[in-house]
């Protein structure tokens, strides 16, 4: 991936594309059509662009990007949280909260003893 010089991601079905971030990460310049989150993702960030499924309008943003180098994706993933350690401390933290609700309810639900 550090050896790209760009990104050209044309898929056509996608949720939140991992290789996307994983170009960001390494400040590697995206040209990408608009799918899943991929324009909230690349919103704003210098050196990545959403065009058009039309080739010739992407060869002209790729080389546009190409001419003009730098990017500031690493920066990007780092502010939205989406780098390893934030995205690691998020699971944490949901399986913190279903581990305690799951142990409310098995408190709740264990047999209560009866006093003679």
């Amino acid at each position: 991936m550090n050896a790209c010089d760009a990104m050209l991601m044309t898929l056509l079905i996608e949720g939140s594309p991992n290789v996307g971030k994983e170009a960001m990460a390494c400040d590697v310049p995206i040209i990408s059509v608009p799918v899943g989150d991929v324009e909230q993702l690349l919103h704003g960030v210098n050196g990545c662009h959403v065009c058009p499924r039309d080739a010739e309008t992407m060869g002209k943003q790729l080389a546009r990007t190409l001419l003009t180098p730098g990017c500031e994706g690493r920066n990007a993933i780092i502010a939205g949280g989406l780098d390893l350690e934030s995205v690691a401390r998020q699971i944490v933290s949901e399986y913190k909260k279903v581990v305690g609700e799951l142990t409310e309810v098995a408190a709740h639900q264990a047999p209560q003893e009866e006093e003679h």
